[in-house]
């Protein structure tokens, strides 16, 4: 490893400031998962910035070279675009998958969002909501897509800077897969608790165990993809819009698109899931291209 000292003070601000916040604001149950309010969201944005702060403090802690900080900034986009493309279709595939295999049943009229709409505007004329299938279906996978590589990718910045930008290379003397396996797993642990806290509210507690074996193999599988992007690419911009693109997926069309989901096949952490982005983890040259790593990458 490139510095003890450097990973053991990483590791020790990202969990001690992220726990400690979680767990005093869940005893004073300021932290919902479920229904927040204004100041419980920007609580939980702040949260996402918490692995950047321990990499910033690491790196003065070891006296880094600022030469060596990550590039995130210009983005090329045309490679951006492509890891956008890729991220779509690969949901798209995943919930082809469950649609075919009767996992889920497809609601095609987009019922969910119509209720929603009548509830917040119960006066909406007919021919508004007759659109909304249409607008569904073009209108915001366009936006998913848009968002996915802007808002979604500046709030992913926050966890790139910190487990791939930084905690990623100084562990790569255990060799290239079990460095990732690594960084994989202790990003796992630092969401952990933000996923029992949603099981707790969902009052799915008992699931959980089951659960949790999904979503570890997934963040791994996500985590390995984007540390290939940022090994390939020499560019953390990309992979912070990788993961931008896949959370920007998982709030947008598709659960509306099916319904009644059965588990543990469907839904984001599904086993259909595990094994679309297992694939998309064992070629990653899907998300770049084939072409060598640039000089200085990694």
């Amino acid at each position: 490893m490139k510095d003890y000292k450097g990973v053991a003070v990483y590791l020790l601000v990202a969990f001690s400031v992220a726990f400690g916040v979680e767990f005093a604001l869940r005893a004073l149950d300021w932290l919902p998962m479920l229904e927040k309010n204004l100041f419980q969201w920007l609580v939980l944005l702040a949260l996402l910035f918490v692995p950047a702060l321990a990499a910033v403090i690491a790196r003065r802690v070891e006296s880094a070279d600022p030469a060596d900080a990550p590039v995130f900034w210009p983005v090329p986009w045309d490679k951006a675009f492509r890891i956008a493309l890729v991220v779509f279709a690969l949901f798209a595939l995943q919930n082809v998958i469950i649609a075919v295999s009767g996992w889920a049943s497809p609601d095609w009229q987009l019922n969910t969002i119509l209720a929603h709409i009548r509830l917040q505007v119960p006066t909406a004329p007919p021919v508004v909501m007759s659109l909304v299938p249409i607008l569904g279906y073009t209108f915001v996978p366009v936006v998913s897509l848009c968002l996915g590589a802007t808002l979604y990718a500046v709030l992913a910045f926050g966890g790139e800077y910190g487990w791939r930008a930084y905690l990623l290379p100084r562990l790569d003397k255990m060799g290239a897969l079990r460095a990732t396996a690594a960084v994989g797993l202790l990003w796992a642990a630092w969401w952990l608790p933000l996923a029992y806290f949603g099981h707790t509210e969902r009052g799915s507690l008992e699931n959980f165990a089951q659960f949790l074996p999904r979503f570890v193999l997934i963040l791994v599988f996500l985590g390995g993809i984007s540390g290939q992007i940022l090994s390939r690419t020499g560019h953390a911009g990309l992979s912070a819009i990788f993961l931008g693109c896949v959370y920007s997926q998982w709030t947008g069309i598709w659960e509306h698109l099916l319904q009644n989901p059965q588990y543990p096949w469907a839904g984001r952490f599904g086993i259909v899931a595990v094994l679309v982005w297992l694939a998309a983890a064992l070629a990653p040259w899907i998300f770049t291209g084939k072409a060598a790593p640039e000089k200085g990458a990694g």
